[in-house]
């Protein structure tokens, strides 16, 4: 991940429930032959969110609910 917008980074957690928050991540491009990917938060505790079989677009924006 480069940068978030509207969320906090660890160490520092705020709590996200379900359907109430927005924020943008942005990350470094994919490479050119990935057609599908899976948005994983690994964090220490429970909470952390799996989006698994995410298919690619054309413009690599994506709106995922989580």
């Amino acid at each position: 991940m480069i940068h978030a917008e509207g969320i906090t980074y660890v160490p520092v957690w705020m709590p996200v429930p379900p359907g109430t928050t927005t924020f943008i991540l942005i990350f470094e491009p994919l490479p050119d032959e990935c057609a599908v990917f899976n948005l994983v938060e690994e964090i220490p505790e429970p909470g952390g969110f799996h989006v698994p079989n995410i298919p690619r677009n054309g413009r690599d924006l994506y709106d995922v609910d989580v």
